[in-house]
């Protein structure tokens, strides 16, 4: 599995995914409605539904000791620090963060990071990326990350999630897993955040 180091930003306008290291965005082809297709609370509620069918059928039929792609939406910015106590209370093995940076004339910019030298480098970068680049680090929204399917039911639970998204794992023909925890397979893919959504919608 490639990987790259560093730091991907983004200036938001419209509704972009930023992709960076080695994964992609849910299969367009899903009969599920696409995030950039949320444009009203019922159609966010209508997606959110659908996933959580997904989540309980790859919950009864995906091996518990397997683990699959997710994506987390948070419900609300988090700190580095309770993004630590998050992923400490559960079994979440982090790919990668997104961080949403406002910079001074108010645009948006979503920052992607791969976390694999560590939180504190990792933390640290980003509040030098935040001064170097001019823009306020708002917090954390969401993580690409592998769990093990028995920890679905619990993630969604917690008051800080506001979505574990696994449709990347339902490739049409079957759920896809890995029996490890080096990378996805290549049906095996995170789908996009709603963080966009939840905010264009005064949810976040």
């Amino acid at each position: 599995m490639k990987k790259f180091w560093g730091l991907s930003i983004v200036a938001l306008l419209l509704c972009p995914t930023i992709l960076f290291g080695s994964f992609a965005s849910a299969d367009s082809t899903s009969p599920i409605i696409q995030p950039q297709n949320i444009q009203t609370r019922n159609q966010l509620a209508e997606y959110v539904d659908n996933i959580n069918n997904i989540n309980h059928t790859i919950d009864q039929t995906v091996e518990s000791s397997s683990h699959i792609a997710a994506t987390i939406t948070f419900s609300q910015y988090l700190s580095f620090d309770e993004l630590q106590t998050y992923i400490s209370n559960y079994d979440v093995e982090l790919q990668q963060i997104q961080l949403r940076g406002i910079m001074e004339d108010g645009t948006r910019v979503t920052i992607a990071t791969l976390t694999d030298k560590g939180m504190e480098y990792t933390e640290n970068l980003m509040y030098t990326q935040a001064a170097e680049q001019n823009f306020n680090l708002v917090g954390i929204t969401d993580v690409y990350a592998y769990i093990s399917p028995n920890q679905i039911d619990e993630l969604s639970n917690d008051n800080l999630t506001y979505l574990v998204d696994t449709s990347g794992n339902d490739s049409g023909n079957g759920i896809t897993a890995v029996n490890d925890e080096s990378g996805a397979t290549s049906s095996s893919v995170f789908p996009k955040s709603l963080t966009w959504e939840l905010e264009e919608l005064g949810l976040l």
